[in-house]
């Protein structure tokens, strides 16, 4: 009996100690102000590459919400990469996505 209690204190302690910790670092993350970056007026190109299997129900709402973003349209390309058995690929056409492998 004595040796359960020895480590269930052993584990009491270890997870104080990680509470403690936890804490601490949310509490740093409070105090510690965040990092300014300079704004800057160059913009990247990226590509976007969405893995979509059979996702006809969600692609049309996904692609609708990346191409509202406040970025130039320009400087980003979209490919839906599928292997579908249903109408996720036309679908993603029908919205503007010049590519799909």
């Amino acid at each position: 009996m004595e040796i359960i209690l020895q480590i269930s204190r052993i584990i009491l302690g270890i997870i104080a100690f990680l509470a403690i910790y936890q804490t601490l670092i949310v509490l740093l993350g409070f105090l510690v102000p965040a990092k300014k970056f300079r704004p800057t007026d160059k913009k990247y190109k990226y590509c976007l590459i969405i893995a979509a299997r059979n996702e006809e129900k969600v692609i049309a709402q996904l692609l609708h919400c990346i191409q509202e973003q406040d970025y130039p349209k320009e400087l980003l390309t979209i490919v839906v990469a599928h292997n579908c058995t249903d109408q996720t690929a036309k679908i993603a056409h029908s919205e503007g996505v010049k590519r799909n492998i």
